[in-house]
């Protein structure tokens, strides 16, 4: 039962054999919308991101979805002629679908066209590019397994006798046939999907000049092994892009587009002229401009239009927003169509039987980063499938006064319209989560007969219908659990029903919220409520001082709606709206809860400290290989962590590990990444000369001979065996470079390289170089790293770390929040403790207080992995030699959001304290390790029988989250489930005397800290 009284709605809940009403949640009332009207651009500011356009007012009003029609009236049929390719409904069903395509690449070279290379090396970034591509644009619902055959096939005639080395070439067709039956001795091609034929990188293109999908229709394909191959393409286009060191994968994911069943959206018939006279881009790209994958494919804005990802399934039916002939008008918001959510994506109006005008949002992000930001907007486009592939059965409506040869101005900003035959779509806001329009029928639009006027009898008036409510719920439209269940809110109420409930005739049977106008008479008024009546003004939870500003600091509630009414269900869920995001979070109590965060960089006043900074600053000792605590000389290192550092990035190959082609795009992100590292978190304190050598070197050997097990390097004379592998890299290294220059060698190995086992690690030693006898760390990374698909850089600054002066490997050996404490986890951050010690973070924020003097206070925090200048640490000293250290973790830049982590932590929704207490006096030993060189069962970081300076410290209570904090490997070997130790919304820690509670999160997290006890 709920009521509402003073603007609060309470429920009765059931409390053991007692019913007590819950606490109360305030009930917000709507303000009237003002009538949108264009706005000037704010004027341009110096900084390097425009803001084109005004953020979208949060009162706009926006068309109930179960206002609008079904979206299976805004699909358009397929063309009886279209069997092969259509932007019509359904989709061609025997061409390439998910979830799985298993993919072969075919090298072929022929007689005059000799390959002199490794089809391994030359095509496995272009399996990647496709691979990253799909994933993302079908919102992980294609995948590729790929299988690269492992050298080159000799086709039986030179290149030049198959005729395709024009672009009106004749012999395509022949040629995709020629080739699988050349490769038949050698492959089974029962096993693939999609067969695409490589030719050799140093193909030019007066050889082989395009690459065409060879899509046949069912009984026109290659008949081989028992089936018919009806899905093929062949490389050219993308084999000179790799030559030339650009990405070499777009082409033939643009061909795959083809055999997926989309159609050409640039001109054929331009682009099909003789090679003498080649087509300009307005005429080229007269349809669609640089927009779509399937018009320009290397355009700035290549992303997929909604409309294709919609026809292939990649969008569910409730993304798209369909204006049906009773509801003309609406207004509308949109998500961007790069965007991975579930939130609308487009806007749809039925034209005739064979158009519908389409409204989608673009902004500079995923594969459209390219475009520019003056660009960004709701792009307007119409779609005919009565026009065949090439001949415009996509077409842009520009606005007036678009001049850009590539359309790329067409976009629509707030204020701006187009207008399609008798529609009018109007932009009313634009943020960077999306685009609201409205759309408008223009000229005399009557639904219904209008009655004659009787002129000598006034009419009697109609009645006014009840004005749509300003205020648009932003759960509407988003998964619900429970059907039939309810949430009363401002309008009445939000209800979780089955969208094909609303939408008759749709098979979409997805549970979601949907806005439940009240009944005749309803007015939102107290009704009588039971003895005892509850407080009419509850007590809020106290706010974390100093209040934030400019606007206060999120900090949700305590006593959240349960979880089963609230729709959070699914941790890392995110809602996106106008103005805020939700995002669902654990809470105390193991429940779940949506906490909001802003869309803009938010702003918080930082809590000033107690005492002075320097308070905190502990003595340690200096053990040599590393130091404890203050009060040590560090300039004396060999690798000092303030100054400059020089090291040199090698590549090494191996006879039976052929470098990657594009070798100066991987040490370019190897050293953005290191570098952009160093300089955010040592705040300019420290530079690195990083240096690299631009072609790949050579071993002698085959990459096992380089592979060693971790037990062979246990003992005193570990680092000298260690050092022999070393010495072997630098043998050749040395002839090429003057190695007397570096303090460190990180040595790059091909990403395939997945043999040497060997974690190379020899630090501070003497090694012979042709320049004579020099010390230097050599560092290189290990099987166990490569199958964590681990960056390498991170690798190498863990290792360096050690070489600064860290000890490492606390709090918490192996759980993935810091770089010290495992290089192959989640937290590409260092602990605070680490960062403070290095002498690297700025006093400004940090809270100090002592155990002596503590002042109850709250403090906000900042999570280590977000790069701002916020508070990210909270010391307390106990005594001379302990520092009891709060520090808060959260998905920020330095969050590795790789896909294979070994963490269920994934890649929103992850936040929490954690705790630990340092000590300064104690040198820890090294970690224990088994023969792969991964933790012992009983080392799992905070087992007591293994002395560390510092461990985690656990929760008050049992685990509020499911957290996995244990790489998989190790389960099972005895390392803890760590959910234990990480402190989420309404935990709290006691620890010295000392009681932290996590009273507030959202894009900051707030802790209050409170003496207890005597």
């Amino acid at each position: 039962m709920k009521t509402v009284v003073s603007g609060y709605t309470y429920t009765c809940n059931k409390s053991g054999k007692k019913l007590v009403w819950s606490k109360g949640v305030k009930v917000i009332v709507a303000k009237p919308s003002p009538t949108p009207s264009p706005t000037p651009s704010p004027t341009p500011s110096p900084t390097p991101t425009p803001t084109p356009t005004p953020s979208p007012s949060p009162t706009i009003e926006t068309t109930l979805l179960s206002a609008l029609a079904n979206p299976s009236s805004c699909k358009v049929a397929r063309p009886a002629d279209q069997s092969e390719m259509s932007l019509g409904f359904p989709s061609v069903s025997h061409r390439l679908k998910g979830p799985i395509i298993r993919a072969l690449i075919m090298p072929v070279d022929f007689p005059d066209l000799v390959a002199d290379s490794n089809p391994i090396s030359d095509y496995t970034a272009m399996t990647k590019g496709i691979s990253d591509w799909y994933t993302k644009i079908s919102n992980g619902t294609v995948k590729f397994e790929w299988v690269i055959y492992p050298s080159y096939i000799r086709m039986p005639r030179n290149v030049v006798d198959y005729k395709i080395g024009a672009r009106t070439g004749t012999g395509w067709w022949d040629y995709n046939r020629a080739s699988i039956e050349t490769g038949d001795p050698f492959i089974d091609f029962s096993k693939y999907d999609l067969v695409i034929t490589g030719a050799p990188p140093k193909v030019q293109t007066d050889q082989i000049s395009t690459s065409p999908a060879f899509g046949s229709p069912v009984g026109g394909g290659v008949k081989v092994d028992g089936v018919e191959i009806i899905n093929a393409t062949m490389t050219a286009e993308d084999t000179l892009r790799i030559q030339q060191g650009k990405p070499g994968w777009k082409g033939i994911a643009h061909e795959i587009g083809h055999l997926m069943g989309l159609v050409d959206l640039y001109d054929v018939a331009s682009s099909m002229r003789p090679s003498g006279k080649p087509p300009t881009d307005e005429e080229q790209f007269a349809f669609m401009g640089g927009y779509g994958f399937m018009a320009h494919v290397h355009g700035d804005a290549p992303e997929m239009t909604a409309w294709e990802r919609w026809v292939l399934n990649f969008l569910d039916d409730y993304q798209i927003r369909c204006v049906g002939s009773s509801n003309i008008d609406s207004t509308h918001h949109i998500t961007p169509v790069e965007f991975t959510d579930k939130n609308p994506r487009a806007v749809v109006i039925p034209i005739s039987d064979t158009q519908r005008l389409v409204v989608e949002s673009r902004r500079s992000v995923g594969y459209d980063v390219a475009l520019k930001a003056g660009f960004e907007g709701a792009l307007v486009y119409v779609i005919d499938v009565s026009k065949p592939t090439g001949y415009g059965p996509m077409k842009i409506i520009s606005k007036k006064g678009a001049k850009n040869p590539l359309l790329y101005d067409s976009t629509l900003h707030a204020g701006e319209s187009v207008t399609f035959e008798n529609y009018k779509v109007t932009s009313l806001a634009s943020d960077k989560n999306g685009d609201t329009i409205k759309v408008e029928k223009l000229g005399e639009y009557t639904p219904k007969p209008t009655p004659t006027p009787t002129p000598t009898v006034a009419p009697t008036p109609t009645p006014t219908k009840t004005p749509a409510p300003t205020w648009v719920d932003p759960l509407e439209g988003t998964p619900c659990l429970v059907e039939n269940s309810s949430i009363p809110n401002q309008i009445f109420e939000l209800k979780c029903l089955k969208y094909s409930t609303l939408h008759v005739g749709s098979n979409n049977d997805n549970l979601l919220w949907f806005q439940n106008n009240p009944p005749p008479g309803w007015v939102p008024t107290p009704t009588p409520t039971p003895t005892p009546t509850p407080t009419p003004t509850p007590t809020p939870t106290p706010t974390p001082t100093p209040t934030p500003t400019p606007t206060p600091t999120p900090t949700p509630t305590l006593t959240p709606l349960p979880a089963e009414i609230d729709g959070c269900s699914t941790v890392g869920l995110r809602v996106v709206s106008t103005d805020s995001i939700k995002e669902c979070r654990y809470i105390h109590g193991l429940r779940m809860q949506w906490v909001k965060l802003s869309v803009s960089e938010p702003v918080v006043t930082k809590t000033v400290s107690a005492l002075d900074v320097s308070n905190c600053q502990l003595k340690g000792r200096d053990f040599g290989s590393a130091f404890s605590g203050f009060q040590v000389d560090t300039s004396k290192r060999f690798v000092p962590p303030v100054g400059i550092n020089r090291a040199l990035i090698v590549p090494v190959d191996f006879p039976d590990f052929i470098g990657d082609a594009d070798l100066t795009g991987m040490l370019a992100y190897q050293k953005k990444s290191y570098l952009d590292w160093v300089s955010y978190f040592s705040k300019g304190k420290l530079s690195v000369q990083l240096d690299s050598m631009n072609h790949w070197l050579r071993a002698p050997q085959q990459a096992a001979y380089y592979s060693r097990r971790a037990d062979d390097f246990r003992g005193v004379d570990g680092n000298k065996k260690l050092a022999a592998i070393a010495q072997e890299y630098l043998d050749f290294i040395t002839n090429e470079v003057d190695l007397s220059k570096y303090q460190t060698i990180y040595i790059l190995y091909p990403t395939k390289q997945n043999v040497i086992e060997t974690d190379l690690v020899p630090r501070v030693t003497q090694f012979k170089t042709k320049e004579g006898t020099v010390i230097m760390s050599v560092f290189a990374r290990s099987l166990y790293t490569y199958n964590e698909n681990t960056p390498q850089w991170a690798m190498w600054i863990h290792e360096t770390g050690h070489d600064w002066g860290l000890i490492g490997h606390a709090p918490g050996n192996g759980f993935p929040l810091g770089l010290m404490q495992n290089n192959d986890g989640a937290s590409q951050s260092l602990s605070a403790w680490d960062w403070f010690l290095l002498g690297w973070m700025p006093p400004t924020q940090i809270y100090c207080d002592s155990l002596a003097t503590l002042k109850n206070a709250s403090v906000i925090l900042s999570p280590l992995e977000r790069e701002d200048s916020q508070t990210k640490m909270i010391a307390i000293v106990l005594d001379s030699h302990r520092l009891l250290i709060i520090e808060s973790h959260g998905v920020g830049k330095w969050w590795d959001r790789r896909d294979n982590h070994d963490y269920n932590i994934g890649t929103s929704g992850f936040y929490g304290l954690t705790a630990y207490i340092v000590e300064t006096m104690i040198e820890s030993p090294s970690m224990q390790t088994d023969g792969l060189g991964i933790v012992l069962s009983d080392d799992d970081g905070n087992n007591d029988v293994y002395k560390r300076f510092t461990k985690f410290e656990k929760i008050d209570g049992v685990a509020s989250n499911l957290y996995r904090l244990t790489s998989a490997s190790q389960v099972g070997r005895g390392q803890v489930i760590s959910n234990a130790y990480i402190a989420v919304l309404g935990d709290s820690f006691t620890i010295a005397g000392v009681k932290f509670t996590f009273i507030g999160t959202g894009d900051f997290d707030t802790v209050r800290i409170e003496k207890v006890g005597s």
